[in-house]
């Protein structure tokens, strides 16, 4: 029964390539394409829900569009896109991106999608119309499954019972997984990650290579995420990858974060196997980046480069676009920062209350409480982080976590000098120490690993990572043979099989093990 369920998952698997040469892929994520149709007439309406977001929403369709003259130029075998394909999930801004994928799909490019937090059953789908709005039809997850049928949804693809996790094989030899957990609250189920590593087994005992798509991050991209932005990071991530891992996936493309950034998660003490999550930014904001590998012909190495949309026809350069109107309104944007990591963040503000009530801060209850203290202090050192970690490789660029330290440290000093009474000044310098060692303790790691690049900062574990230009290798998929079935039907005489110490065997192997026959190995597991 277990040979014929992994021979029904092999063949199953979807095949739209059968050249085994040196491939391109291209991933490109967090669309937040936004149909034309939705902006009914301009107005304040749009114009303040334009001011909480940093996307370019009104120009996103054709930012989108032009993708496909990329996918003309430089011809990639696949397109991966993990999520977020849409503003809020409206049907229309679906069928405008599937207009899109459609053209790349015309030239001949196999293109994968998956859902993202956006796209399905989204209740801020709605219509501008100056100063009002009004619902617009959005799409379950059945709706979502049969519009994109062509693009990894197919009847030819394995199918998860219970979300929209598919896995197909776009090229022969590589095995695609779009892992969707938007249904289970960002973390797998006990019944999804079955059936993943149930194929996943499968496909490698066929030699294939394994990758997968997730729209989270499948690990923390630098320390404490998954605390202080928990959103972001799969849950109980560790456990995750390590299952992924021993099952063969190594390679993950992620979104969501809307970095250009690259992690390692070593799942052992001596550094020798280890998950690989490549986050890829978004078209629609600064520095709208996206990706290209050229991958070898056994998917075991992957050289990645960066591309970037600048110039759009009938709109401008959106890179700068992008960055002027991410400045115009960056209060409103950390604003919504905060409020959607809010709930660890109140945490933290909980468990320093007692040093916050020294300095009369006790009452920051809101989001826009905190960041208008924040802006006040520390706009610029804000921003400065901000963009230096969207645009990835930050150890090469010019803002490094010893000067953003000073920053801060100044700020603080500054603080203290408008909260405190005139009857506390004496103790400035004391509560000044109190909140440098909290900073040291609480803000500093995660600045650390932000601003050097640092996969599992403070272990023995740690390394760096290039998020722009890397190369990336994984073990080669052997294919393997089960059970003495897997011994083919003109085997030599039972006499000539041999251990690999030379032990002529007098019968045909019973145990486990490697045995050779003139000119020929098996493998018997």
């Amino acid at each position: 029964m277990k040979l014929k369920r992994t021979l029904i998952v092999i063949l199953a698997l979807w095949t739209l390539s059968t050249t085994a040469q040196e491939k391109r892929v291209m991933v490109m994520s967090n669309l937040y394409v936004m149909s034309p149709e939705l902006l009914v007439q301009e107005g304040s309406a749009f114009t303040e829900a334009s001011k909480l977001s940093p996307f370019m929403y009104k120009e996103s369709s054709q930012i989108f569009s032009t993708m496909v003259d990329s996918v003309r130029k430089y011809r990639p075998d696949l397109v991966l896109i993990p999520g977020d394909l849409t503003k809020g999930g409206e049907l229309l801004s679906h069928q405008t991106v599937l207009s899109t994928l459609n053209a790349m799909r015309q030239e001949g490019v196999a293109v994968l999608v998956i859902p993202g937090e956006q796209d399905i059953n989204n209740e801020n789908a709605v219509y501008y119309n100056g100063r009002n709005t009004s619902p617009a039809e959005t799409v379950t997850a059945e709706q979502f499954a049969e519009l994109y049928k062509a693009y990894g949804y197919g009847d030819l693809s394995l199918r998860d019972a219970q979300t929209l996790s598919y896995a197909c094989e776009p090229i022969e030899g590589l095995v695609v997984f779009g892992i969707d957990l938007q249904s289970s609250e960002g973390g797998f189920t006990p019944e999804t990650m079955a059936w993943l590593t149930d194929v996943a087994d499968a496909a490698t005992k066929e030699g294939k290579q394994l990758v997968g798509m997730i729209h989270r991050n499948a690990i923390e991209h630098f320390k404490a995420q998954s605390e202080i932005a928990a959103s972001c990071v799969v849950t109980e991530w560790e456990a995750a990858a390590k299952e992924l891992v021993q099952h063969g996936l190594r390679l993950v493309f992620t979104g969501h974060q809307h970095v250009q950034d690259i992690a390692k998660l070593y799942i052992n003490d001596e550094c020798t196997d280890s998950l690989i999550d490549v986050a890829t930014g978004t078209l629609t904001m600064y520095p709208n980046a996206w990706r290209l590998f050229n991958v070898n012909e056994q998917f075991t190495e992957w050289s990645g480069q960066t591309g970037y949309v600048i110039e759009v026809p009938n709109v401008g350069n959106v890179q700068v676009m992008s960055k002027a109107h991410a400045d115009t309104n960056f209060k409103n944007i950390l604003t919504h920062l905060i409020a959607a990591n809010w709930e660890p963040i109140a945490q933290k503000l909980e468990e320093n209350a007692d040093n916050l009530k020294r300095i009369h801060l006790e009452n920051i209850q809101t989001p826009e409480e905190l960041s208008d203290l924040a802006i006040k202090y520390l706009d610029g050192t804000f921003r400065k982080v901000l963009y230096a970690h969207l645009e990835g490789n930050e150890p090469q660029g010019p803002v490094k976590s010893e000067d953003i330290q000073s920053e801060i440290e100044d700020a603080a000093w500054n603080l203290l000098g408008d909260q405190l009474k005139w009857y506390e000044i004496a103790e400035k310098p004391i509560i000044y120490l109190v909140i440098k060692d909290m900073l040291k303790d609480e803000l500093y790691p995660g600045l650390n690993s932000i601003l050097g690049d640092i996969n599992q900062y403070d272990t023995p574990q740690a390394s760096v990572t290039d998020d722009l230009t890397p190369v990336m290798i994984l073990p080669r998929a052997e294919k393997r043979y089960d059970g003495l079935h897997a011994l083919p039907a003109d085997a030599q005489p039972v006499t000539m099989f041999y251990t690999l110490d030379g032990r002529q065997l007098q019968s045909t192997p019973q145990q486990k093990g490697i045995y050779v026959t003139p000119g020929k190995k098996y493998i018997l597991r």
